[in-house]
């Protein structure tokens, strides 16, 4: 699962100087990704297709949230029977973390309306 993707992670970004620099460019994509998702699955619904708020909000969540996940089932059937290098651990982080930051921002979105 996720927490196990970041557990197994965390030595490599402690250790290694690369792949700590792409930590905040990788976080900045993933914020900006989110954001859009959520946006445009709220926006399309509502204004182009005229739906109820609760159905456009709905939609939005819909839209914005299962792509991480997804990102860390592929990346993890990928490496499936690898040998375990810190390249192909590396794979699976940006889903993870992308997992995790959807997670949070669905909850402050949610929060608010």
């Amino acid at each position: 699962g996720i927490p196990s993707v970041v557990a197994s992670n965390a030595p490599i970004m402690a250790y290694s100087a690369e792949a700590a620099s792409l930590l905040l460019p990788m976080m900045c994509a993933i914020l900006v990704f989110h954001g859009i998702s959520f946006l445009l699955g709220y926006l399309v619904p509502r204004f182009f297709f005229r739906c109820d708020e609760k159905i456009s909000r709905t939609i939005s969540f819909q839209t914005a949230m299962p792509n991480a996940i997804l990102a860390v089932v592929l990346a993890q059937s990928l490496s499936a029977g690898q040998p375990s290098s810190s390249q192909m651990l590396l794979t699976a982080l940006p889903g993870a973390v992308s997992a995790t930051c959807s997670i949070c921002m669905a909850g402050m979105i949610s929060s608010f309306w």
